[in-house]
């Protein structure tokens, strides 16, 4: 999933710096908001895949439990898929407009708040979704 959004979006190195080259920078915007429209219509197969992971990966793999418990973290990782291919989009408009920085700046932002929710977190729901990641690497 996360590589298909990846391999799409790298065309935008392309199309997106050649048109911010040229001084065509409405190109620029036009070919990044092309580009969410299309991975964002990409996810509906994906999606579609991952929701029924568990189901598919019980005839794969010998071990039901691992089964079920990838299946259950693929449908917890289809929640931010849409956000993660505006990321990649929005991040290849950017670089190629040579701000190289400012995805670092936002990756920064959210982990430090990331960070405080997670040392604060009862549990819950909302907290098991934000804060698995998190957890895992203070292990």
């Amino acid at each position: 999933g996360y590589a298909v959004y990846q391999g799409l979006a790298t065309s935008l190195d392309t199309l997106c710096a050649q048109a911010f080259g040229s001084g065509r920078k409405m190109l620029v915007g036009l070919q990044m908001q092309k580009m969410v429209l299309f991975l964002w219509t990409v996810t509906i197969p994906i999606a579609l895949i991952w929701f029924f992971a568990d189901k598919i990966l019980v005839k794969i793999v010998p071990d039901k439990e691992v089964a079920s418990l990838a299946g259950l973290y693929l449908k917890v990782v289809l929640l931010g898929s849409p956000g993660y291919a505006l990321f990649e989009s929005g991040k290849r408009f950017l670089q190629a407009q040579g701000l190289f920085s400012a995805s670092l700046y936002v990756l920064l932002v959210y982990s430090f708040f990331s960070d405080g929710w997670c040392h604060f977190a009862d549990d819950g729901p909302l907290d098991m979704f934000f804060c698995s990641a998190h957890r895992l690497m203070r292990l």
